[in-house]
């Protein structure tokens, strides 16, 4: 479609959101019970001719099956219908960002986090499948996160009915990069597709970047999960679980979602707090989404580190030695951390804080802050500080005042994930300034952080 339309039926158009190889996505409002709504109609070029037509059909028997999945971590489909002889459907309208643009944003996410993340998914999963509905496009952009830290899996309009009589047309469903090898070949896709799906998208999550099947490392990948200092069991329990969603014939994978899912929960250890990882997980989307929004607005922050190196080769040398150690401790997720959180730091000592906050060994967390030494830099006076940054990652006692009136003030910026942020921040800090710090990194306006660190309590 040349233009964006203004009105669909009873929805009146607001906005683009995107579109794929399938359709575009709009954000709109149903006037009649006063509800945001998304809607994805199909490419025009997709409804001509004799194929056009036995699209449509399956898009509007697909959505209808869709419809019938009600589930916590399934996008609810409400409506169907046509414009211009164009197949659209009307879906829940989520506050979020997808999978794909939250680790484009080089974010990353723990073993466990990651872990409970699929877990959601294949619980989604389970419930489509036991409908008979298969969703055959599981990839990162289709997973969506939510700002409350939920999980919901949609476009299910590429689906296929396990009842269906319609021929499929394997040209415009799937994409090839999370495809099985059944799918590839053109064979029957089942629910067995999805699963191996899912399992790639794990995998990426793991190791922080797209893997081929027939292309893992498996010794890469036990060193990348070491390092985030799980138990060697941990490391193998994982390996195995991947090792078997991943194999070739179907017959030899998970059986279905939830043995999958049993396996994997089965990988955590016994003291995994599931509402933290939710908590940290909404926090986290919530400052992806704000900075992806705010992307031009930080780029010209004059405040930011990364822009002053960019003309500093002091800057720039001393950045290169903070990543060089970090990498000691975090691997190489240690480049793209100091990266982001320089775009948000005004000094090194800042930036050393909120770096520190990511190793999870208390005598590394010291090593590391013990290992830069730029006493000699003209930057001295910032840099003396940085010994202040707590080893402790012990949740600080502070007085339920203080924590009210602070999460009052960060509310007005962040709004209401403001006390998530703060329980999650709280357990990474030793000094209110230290906390207040890492709560400014989330507000993604230069001038609005620079008002709410001028008006905090620093004293102890």
């Amino acid at each position: 479609m040349s233009t964006n339309p203004q009105q669909l039926g009873k929805y009146r158009i607001d906005a683009l959101l995107g579109q794929g190889a399938m359709g575009v996505v709009y954000k709109a409002f149903d006037k009649e019970i006063h509800r945001e709504v998304a809607i994805k109609i199909l490419h025009a070029h997709l409804s001509a001719g004799d194929m056009g037509k036995e699209l449509a059909r399956r898009f509007a028997n697909e959505v209808k099956a869709a419809a019938r999945c009600q589930h916590p971590n399934i996008v609810t489909v409400y409506d169907y219908g046509t414009h211009q002889n164009q197949p659209y459907m009307v879906m829940e309208y989520v506050k979020g960002v997808d999978l794909h643009v939250f680790l484009k944003s080089g974010q990353t996410l723990s073993v466990e986090q990651s872990i409970n993340l699929i877990l959601k998914v294949l619980d989604a999963l389970h419930n489509a499948h036991e409908m008979g509905i298969v969703h055959r496009d599981i990839k990162p952009a289709n997973i969506m996160l939510l700002e409350s830290g939920q999980v919901k899996v949609t476009d299910f309009g590429v689906a296929h009915l396990e009842d269906s009589n319609l021929t499929q047309i394997g040209d415009v469903m799937g994409t090839p990069s999370y495809m099985s090898p059944e799918a590839r070949m053109g064979d029957a896709v089942t629910a067995s597709s999805d699963l191996y799906a899912t399992a790639l998208v794990l995998l990426e999550l793991l190791m922080n970047k797209r893997v081929k099947a027939d292309e893992i490392d498996y010794a890469e990948l036990a060193a990348q999960l070491t390092a985030q200092h799980i138990t060697p069991q941990m490391v193998n329990n994982i390996s195995q679980v991947i090792a078997k969603a991943l194999q070739t014939y179907p017959q030899h994978r998970y059986a279905d979602a939830r043995s999958f899912s049993k396996a994997l929960s089965q990988c955590l250890e016994s003291s995994t707090d599931y509402y933290q990882l939710t908590s940290e997980l909404a926090a986290t989307v919530f400052m992806v989404k704000n900075t992806v929004h705010a992307t031009a607005a930080s780029q010209d922050n004059n405040d930011s580190l990364f822009v002053a190196a960019a003309s500093s080769l002091l800057l720039q040398s001393q950045l290169s030695v903070i990543e060089k150690n970090l990498t000691h401790y975090l691997g190489p997720v240690a480049k793209m951390l100091v990266k982001k959180q320089a775009k948000h730091s005004s000094n090194i000592n800042q930036l050393i804080s909120s770096l520190v906050a990511q190793i999870p060994s208390n005598t590394e967390r010291q090593d590391f802050i013990s290992s830069l030494d730029f006493s000699t830099q003209t930057h001295s006076d910032d840099l003396s500080r940085h010994h202040s940054v707590s080893s402790s990652v012990s949740e600080t006692v502070f007085s339920t005042d203080y924590i009210d009136q602070l999460t009052s003030n960060l509310t007005r910026y962040v709004g209401p994930v403001a006390k998530h942020l703060i329980k999650a921040t709280l357990k990474k800090v030793s000094s209110k300034q230290q906390l207040c710090l890492h709560l400014a990194d989330k507000i993604p306006n230069a001038q609005e952080r620079a008002a709410f660190l001028k008006n905090q309590d620093y004293s102890d």
